[in-house]
């Protein structure tokens, strides 16, 4: 096989990269000369980051990402796993920030088939799980169009994550057998869903994506005849040390949620009536720095 060199949609996205500051070894892509010829091919890995503690990384998410050689990372994705990377890996932030300036889709599609193309040992590191609401499909299926090999990681999501800080189960006999996982927004904008379903007594729902359309959420809830003393909980940053956690009430939700800081990532979940009494204490446990309660 004749030599390929290595695409240039990578080195373009990659010099044009600007770091946040404290990620190590983040630096503007200019492939090393061994990396510019084509070794034998190896799967994209698709790697589930987790809600932000890297203690919470499965073991072969590490294992893989301590051998990396590029590293294509969310925005989301915690400075603190980042650190867990190989530290002569190139770390490549593609991360999308709704209704911030962010790398096309398409664009990342073709990084990821250069980067295969490449031989080099590539990571795409997602937050959460790549499953969920990581527009995982569309990345493989630009890899299955050149066939090229890929494998999945998964990690811990959000909302299970965010059930752990709460102390709380998402099912429980005689409220619900099952809950939901939505998105506050879609392609078309403020996404529509069962808001019948929704505002039942005993559903539970956690809606990721939900902050900048907390005012929809709230107005489509009570229109389907959900009462504002539905208990709601409002989590910022779950799992890492500046976590905060507001009980409120779909009444309270608008409210509450304007006293949220920074752009750290939020999930909310309907349904749920967090135990008052759960003692702070098992914040600082957890290394958790800051904690807060609103009565209902």
């Amino acid at each position: 096989m004749e030599p390929v060199l290595f695409g240039g949609h990578v080195t373009k996205a990659l010099n044009s990269l600007q770091c946040d500051e404290g990620i190590h070894s983040c630096v503007p892509l200019s492939l090393p000369p061994e990396l510019k010829v084509v070794k034998p091919y190896q799967p994209i890995w698709f790697i589930g980051a987790g809600p932000g503690d890297p203690s919470l990384l499965t073991l072969k998410a590490a294992e893989v990402l301590s051998s990396a050689e590029i590293v294509l990372f969310d925005s989301l994705v915690s400075a603190e796993v980042l650190q867990l990377c190989n530290p002569e890996a190139q770390l490549v932030s593609v991360g999308k920030r709704g209704y911030g300036k962010s790398y096309k889709q398409s664009d990342i599609n073709q990084m990821l088939v250069d980067c295969a193309f490449s031989g080099s040992l590539t990571v795409r590191l997602k937050s959460g799980d790549p499953c969920i609401f990581g527009r995982l499909d569309e990345e493989m299926e630009a890899l299955r169009l050149h066939k090229l090999d890929y494998k999945v990681v998964p990690g811990i999501t959000s909302s299970l994550a965010m059930a752990a800080s709460m102390q709380e189960s998402l099912t429980r006999r005689d409220r619900n057998s099952s809950f939901s996982v939505i998105t506050g927004h879609d392609l078309k904008g403020f996404a529509e869903h069962d808001w019948l379903k929704i505002s039942e007594p005993g559903s539970v729902t956690c809606i990721y994506m939900g902050l900048r359309v907390v005012e929809h959420l709230q107005s489509r809830m009570m229109q389907y005849g959900a009462s504002i003393n539905l208990p709601v909980i409002i989590g910022q940053n779950i799992s890492r040390k500046d976590e905060v956690i507001v009980k409120s009430s779909l009444g309270e939700l608008l409210s509450d949620s304007k006293t949220l800081e920074g752009d750290g990532p939020v999930l909310i979940i309907v349904g749920i009536d967090m135990a008052s009494e759960l003692s702070v204490a098992n914040s600082a446990i957890n290394g958790i720095d800051r904690m807060i309660r609103l009565s209902l």
